[in-house]
């Protein structure tokens, strides 16, 4: 069902979530109105502070005495501090406190620079790690589930649990990727193969050079000499599939890591390693599916050219492993089940899917089974499935869209891979200030992105059926 404005998506204090039922609400959010600011109790953390992030800052603001033009963000280390003060210039200070975290003191002007640092690279510290440090608990011992989570992953992708790293999100672990492949580069350029998630392309921007290609333009990267390509398998949110065997042999003759990230695709659904010099993920998708922790991992082939490398500059820069200890125990409790519901989303998506490529409202239809279909079974595992994710776009432009989304009982907002459904005006989310620009990517404004989780198919269609003023074909 749908929530109401502002309320977090689970039903968690750690909610990753957050409800946004109406489609004003989002052009509202975007456009930066209080009515909607005002009203979110929980965010994506990257994007949103969470409130015990907020009254852990306005603690150590009152302990560090700070001025009414200052502000400051917590760090988990002196090292991620060092980097995201560096990323502003170096215009201000880092100070010890609360916690033993590294705090970045910072004129409040340019506090939106520092939070940029926090969202794009994920170097940060999470809702639990504040709230334990808020309320004095003792730190817990998490060195069972880490290695639990390590040796669940390795069985997962095939591989020893040396090969495994486990960051505090998705980002944290591309960011730390970008890094190990510029220090082994005289380049900082990065080729992205095919239009991937926004801060995917956020990071490669920001902290180097980056050409977008489109994931068929094998003679565009054949011109480059770039230190990284990057693709998702499939795409986010076009869930297109690019020829991997080709990319990765083409990046094999110019010396160049080929860097895949298989957030939607899982390891239950395809084999992607064998094809590429190294994963990275987001566990705070499918692999935890509750929603309510974030986290990510990097996985390297150990037959790659550059597995040593990587790994040496993982273990010496990255500071690996640091998931902190609440995260990683509510992550190894989460993905017991990973197999049991990616499966069951798998078969839930493709009932709805093919019950939508017949309806007339229907005027654009993404997922794996319709858009580059052979290339994604070339590389299916072997109970592998199509994936929770599809992206529709409904006759009748942005008004359609709009009356259906407001009307669809679903939970709404952003994130994917939940056991429950979960639905958004992507683009709208995650594109909004450069719409005109994506669209010649494909990315209509109107296009909405349907996460499916292990509810009924007929029930889930039952529910899209009643949001639309068409009755059910047949």
């Amino acid at each position: 069902m749908s929530q109401p404005l502002g309320q977090p998506l689970p039903a968690s204090e750690h909610a990753i979530s957050v409800s946004l039922p109406a489609w004003q609400d989002v052009i509202d959010y975007e456009e930066g109105l209080e009515r909607v600011l005002g009203s979110l109790q929980a965010g994506y953390p990257r994007f949103f502070l969470h409130p015990y992030v907020q009254a852990l800052c306005k603690q150590a603001s009152s302990e560090f005495d700070l001025r009414s033009d200052q502000a400051c963000l917590p760090f988990p280390s002196m090292v991620s501090a060092q980097r995201a003060l560096a990323f502003c210039a170096g215009s201000g200070q880092i100070v010890t406190g609360l916690g033993g975290l590294s705090y970045v003191v910072i004129e409040r002007g340019k506090l939106a620079r520092l939070r940029k640092y926090w969202q794009h690279t994920g170097e940060m510290i999470s809702s639990r790690q504040a709230k334990d440090i808020l309320f004095g608990n003792s730190p817990q011992n998490s060195l069972t589930q880490i290695t639990k989570l390590k040796a669940r992953l390795a069985s997962l992708y095939q591989v020893d649990s040396s090969a495994v790293f486990l960051y505090g999100s998705g980002m944290n672990a591309f960011f730390a990727l970008q890094q190990a492949a510029f220090s082994l580069s005289s380049s900082r350029l990065a080729v992205q193969f095919g239009f991937p998630y926004t801060d995917t392309l956020s990071v490669q921007k920001e902290f180097g050079e980056c050409v977008l290609l489109d994931c068929t333009d094998f003679e565009g990267l054949a011109a480059l000499s770039p230190a990284l390509v990057c693709t998702e398998v499939p795409s986010n949110p076009l869930l297109k599939t690019t020829d991997l065997r080709r990319l990765f042999a083409l990046c094999q003759s110019k010396q160049c890591p080929l860097i895949v990230d298989d957030t939607i695709a899982t390891p239950i659904n395809l084999r992607l390693l064998p094809h590429c010099d190294v994963l990275w993920c987001s566990l705070s998708k499918s692999f935890s599916g509750a929603g309510d922790v974030l986290a990510g991992a990097i996985i390297l082939n150990p037959e790659s050219a550059f597995a040593e490398r990587f790994a040496v500059f993982l273990r010496n820069y990255s500071e690996t492993d640091r998931l902190f200890a609440a995260d990683a125990i509510v992550l190894e409790q989460n993905s017991r089940d990973f197999a049991e519901r990616v499966q069951a989303s798998n078969r839930g998506a493709l009932e709805v899917v093919e019950y939508l490529a017949c309806r007339p409202e229907t005027l654009e239809l993404h997922h794996p089974s319709l858009i580059n279909k052979g290339l994604y079974e070339s590389l299916l595992a072997p109970s592998g499935g199509f994936g929770s994710l599809f992206s529709l776009r409904l006759a009748g432009g942005e008004q359609a869209a709009s009356c259906f989304y407001d009307a669809l009982a679903l939970a709404k907002g952003p994130s994917l891979g939940n056991s429950f459904s979960l639905v958004c005006p992507y683009v709208l989310l995650a594109h909004y200030g450069e719409l005109e620009a994506v669209g010649g990517f494909g990315l209509a404004r109107e296009l909405l992105r349907f996460s499916i989780g292990v509810e009924s198919a007929a029930d889930l269609i039952e529910v899209i059926e009643a949001a639309s003023p068409m009755k059910r074909l047949g």
